[in-house]
């Protein structure tokens, strides 16, 4: 079997030392000839390594580690029998209760009872929770989960250790290594259409007056929602994978229960606090520009900001411009804002107000040390306006 990366085994200490161009490994004497190939991800992807030993029928464990993540892919002659993994998302527990099998107050009272030695799924199904075929279908589940989740990496490193453990002790599914490789490559490609559509720093919020969904994973998300989240924090929150949770919230879109934007839309009631705030940045701003350049036409230059706006931003701030002390007409853009029929009103509001803020500080870097530069940063962020 041809390896992705050459390798050769050294005693260094009296340990053994597997090293190669790209990966040192320090292996127990035992298996330092079981070793057949070894690499990284960012050179051999998973599928392709999972499609060369099942041509090549091979037996063995697949270890695939990146961060602080170990997965494993047992294999009998070249077909997937099992896998494992120490992401706690992805134990059977917290696989069952995504999927709406047991309740995470079942699955932390059964977890109790597993310092007695037992098994998790044994425990739920001797309690009645679940049936022995709804736990075949749940490990077998979870187990493609675990693999289906390798398919996007795109780091860390991977070795094929052949015959080095005993089949007899793992639950043995007899699943179509190219079967999983063509259903893990589909589910790959449609994450990535997810994520080009739902980017994770966009906002999730429940619509008003939505009714919460029955699927168990899309009730996970619309709990979590609130009034506005940013999907990498639901990613967080909710322990989903990252295909789960997009496809999730795609499904909430399209049944209307959920918005996805840009920026955390502000409600309209505080719609005149927020430019209160923007307008005091702004005309600090012009202050300190004034103050550092004399001759500068401040008000010519900035004022170019509010020529050719996009047509739905342009409606907004219809007629507004920099007074003379760098400040605009609060009174205005809220008049212009509650006659806006736009439905993304809010976020192109935000948006362009803080674009405004971004145009402004551009210029005033010119004038500025490094110092007061980090200094007027850290006070924007320190806002919540600016992030």
């Amino acid at each position: 079997m041809k390896s992705s990366s050459s390798f050769s085994i050294l005693v260094e200490m009296g340990k053994k030392i597997i090293e190669s161009t790209e990966v040192i490994l320090e292996v127990e004497p035992a298996i330092e000839n079981t070793f057949v190939i070894i690499g990284m991800v960012e050179r051999c992807s998973i599928p392709d390594i999972l499609n060369l030993l099942n041509i090549q029928k091979k037996t063995g464990v697949l270890v695939v580690r990146y961060d602080d993540v170990e997965k494993k892919i047992y294999m009998k002659d070249g077909e997937i029998v099992f896998a494992s993994s120490t992401l706690k998302e992805e134990r059977l527990g917290e696989s069952l209760v995504r999927r709406g099998k047991i309740t995470m107050s079942q699955l932390e009272e059964a977890s109790r009872e597993m310092s007695e030695g037992k098994k998790l799924g044994r425990i739920l199904v001797e309690k009645g929770w679940i049936t022995p075929k709804e736990l075949f279908y749940g490990v077998r589940a979870q187990v493609q989960e675990i693999i289906f989740n390798l398919f996007p990496l795109s780091k860390g490193y991977f070795y094929f250790l052949e015959g080095v453990f005993d089949h007899e002790n793992v639950v043995r599914f007899n699943m179509s290594t190219q079967m999983l490789i063509m259903e893990g490559i589909r589910l790959s490609d449609e994450l990535g259409a997810y994520k080009r559509m739902y980017p994770l720093k966009w906002f999730v919020l429940k619509k008003e007056g939505a009714e919460e969904p029955k699927d168990p994973i899309e009730k996970i998300i619309f709990k979590e929602a609130g009034d506005g989240i940013r999907i990498e924090e639901l990613k967080v929150k909710t322990g989903l994978s990252e295909y789960q949770l997009l496809k999730g919230i795609h499904q909430l879109k399209e049944k209307g229960l959920i918005e996805v934007k840009e920026t955390k839309p502000i409600p309209s009631l505080k719609i005149e606090e927020f430019l209160i705030n923007v307008n005091s940045i702004i005309s600090d701003i012009y202050s300190i520009i004034k103050i550092k350049a004399e001759d500068f036409d401040y008000l010519s230059f900035f004022n170019n900001f509010f020529e050719d706006m996009p047509e739905g931003v342009a409606e907004i701030f219809e007629g507004i411009s920099l007074r003379e002390d760098g400040s605009i007409d609060v009174g205005k853009i809220v008049e212009n804002f509650k006659r806006s029929k736009n439905p993304n009103k809010e976020t192109l509001l935000v948006s362009a107000l803080k674009e405004l803020i971004r145009f402004e500080l551009f210029e005033l870097k010119l004038y500025l040390s490094e110092e007061e530069n980090a200094e007027l940063e850290n006070l924007l962020l320190e806002t919540g306006i600016m992030e």
